[in-house]
């Protein structure tokens, strides 16, 4: 992973976001989850923050197997912190939509 030089702990809120992630071919919100695939978002090297929405509980891991997590319930909005890391990994139980948005320095 690259050093992102605007994290030092100056910043205090993003002035832009984006709908989609950061990969070759890029994830697009909403993502449509089918319940059995886990699905990577490559996060943008200027994103400081990852709001999730999702329409069923959603499992987010740091770690492509899944087998740490911590889970969002349905309905509900998360943001976590995201200035050091590279991908977030999200896998569901059942089929849904997944709203998200990267919020950008």
């Amino acid at each position: 992973m690259s050093f992102r030089v605007y994290n030092t702990g100056l910043w205090y809120q993003a002035n832009a976001f984006q709908t989609t992630d950061a990969s070759s071919s890029p994830q697009s919100s909403p993502l449509s989850l089918d319940g059995t695939s886990t699905y990577t978002l490559t996060v943008p090297t200027n994103a400081v923050q990852l709001k999730l929405f999702p329409t069923v509980d959603l499992d987010v891991s740091e770690d492509s197997s899944m087998s740490n997590y911590f889970q969002i319930a349905a309905n509900s909005v998360v943001t976590i912190p995201v200035a050091d890391v590279d991908k977030v990994y999200v896998k569901s139980g059942s089929s849904g939509s997944l709203y998200f948005m990267f919020e950008l320095v």
